[in-house]
């Protein structure tokens, strides 16, 4: 099979085709800038459907069914579709890379970020009751108290999850990006509401994965970087496939290997029910970044 785009994909996304904007602000190739080729989703896509039609899952087969596309076909609007998210991918790369240019030559600071908070592990079998909007509607809150009055500059913060097998559990974390005075306010005095949080947190339960007492122990961590290849960055930012990785004990305690693979089965299956139940809007974040997009 072969994957093909089509404006009206692009529509639903609520936007129009942007190939030639995309030209300008990404790498050379778009490999180099972080996400798949067409070619590569959909080989991504087929070896999915091939997981979902043996699973145990009825939901499952359900959904492989529903993600088979013929040559030619536009795919389904579905997050759990690789050829879709790759459209949403290079539609949002293009937007935010547009607007970290205009950030940076106005003088605003632009950094990325990585934001994992213990309290939002989830159990494996637990994760067709996650709600993504609750965890993105926290964050939005805790923001929201820190910026002053007339605040200037934007964040895009994406939902990512990466699953972890010593507790079966799926560790919810945040990619973002952020400029101005929500950069500010992040990496300021939201940083210490969530040192204080934590602090709370462990007060009342020992620093482990939640409801489950002899997993890895895991702190929280708000990871602030620059800019330095903001093409790679924001790829990462708006990363959408969620990896296997364990936890290895190490002679400096548990460490989380840098490899990553496929989540094993079968909450690979449910993970993709899960993601296609999900919307855009629900996944990500946006503040001062206006309603496009």
């Amino acid at each position: 099979m072969v994957g093909r785009t089509h404006n009206a994909s692009y529509a639903r996304l609520g936007t129009q085709h942007i190939e030639l904007d995309l030209a300008k602000l990404l790498l050379p190739t778009e490999k180099k800038a972080g996400f798949p080729t067409t070619a590569e989703a959909v080989d991504e896509r087929d070896e999915r459907v091939r997981l979902l039609s043996s699973s145990v899952i009825p939901a499952a087969r359900k959904l492989a069914a529903k993600l088979t596309c013929d040559d030619g076909e536009e795919p389904p609007a579905s997050l759990a579709d690789p050829c879709y998210t790759r459209l949403f991918q290079r539609v949002t790369a293009s937007q935010l890379l547009g607007r970290t240019n205009q950030a940076l030559a106005a003088g605003m600071e632009v950094k990325a970020f990585t934001l994992v908070w213990p309290e939002h592990a989830e159990k494996a079998d637990a994760l067709l009751g996650l709600k993504p909007k609750r965890r993105t509607e926290w964050l939005r809150r805790v923001i929201l108290k820190h910026l002053p009055p007339n605040a200037s500059g934007w964040i895009y913060v994406q939902l990512h999850g990466e699953y972890e097998a010593k507790s079966n559990t799926f560790i919810i974390h945040f990619h973002g990006i952020a400029a101005g005075d929500y950069l500010a306010a992040l990496d300021g005095p939201v940083r210490e509401e969530l040192r204080d949080l934590l602090k709370a947190l462990l007060d009342v339960q020992s620093n482990t994965l939640p409801t489950n007492p002899t997993a890895p122990k895991v702190r929280v961590v708000l990871k602030v970087s620059k800019l330095v290849d903001p093409p790679r960055q924001v790829s990462y930012v708006l990363q959408s496939w969620w990896p296997a990785r364990p936890i290895v004990w190490t002679d400096r305690g548990w460490k989380r290997v840098r490899a990553k693979g496929r989540i094993p089965e079968p909450h690979h299956s449910t993970y993709l029910v899960w993601l296609d139940r999900q919307s855009i809007s629900g996944m990500r974040l946006r503040m001062g970044l206006g309603s496009g997009g």
